[in-house]
């Protein structure tokens, strides 16, 4: 339905250069498309999806927030979540749609974290960014 929707909004692009060379591309869309975009996100804000993490660690809650803090430290722009499964904590990072995907970033993480493994579970919905025209 939102590709319906989107695809019944008129717009143009236009392609562009900045002073440097670098080329960009300017879209001139109806005001619509931006108010679609933004009830798109809100819906979606929250949602979970079934994906992959990398499990590091599953045990006692001291050392889970001990080590998340450690994984912070050295991958701060990888999402990492402690969870409580009885009766264990669980430190599981990343959000993965395929088990491929999860598997490469395995293998930058196990050379630090040695016990690290791939695991299916509900991933956060990735980001949606919009770049306004102006």
């Amino acid at each position: 339905m939102f590709l319906f929707i989107l695809s019944a909004v008129c717009a143009q692009a236009q392609a562009v250069s900045d002073s440097n060379g670098v080329g960009f591309v300017r879209i001139n869309a109806d005001y619509r498309l931006d108010e679609l975009l933004d009830r798109y996100k809100e819906m979606n804000e929250g949602k979970q999806i079934q994906g992959y993490r990398l499990q590091l660690f599953s045990g006692d809650r001291k050392g889970a927030f001990d080590l998340k803090a450690g994984f912070i430290s050295q991958f701060p722009k990888l999402p990492c979540n402690v969870i409580y499964e009885a009766p264990d904590f669980k430190v599981l990072v990343g959000n993965y749609r395929t088990q491929m995907e999860a598997e490469r970033a395995l293998q930058d993480i196990r050379p630090v974290f040695k016990a690290a493994f791939v695991v299916p579970a509900l991933i956060d919905l990735p980001q949606l960014t919009v770049f306004s025209g102006q």
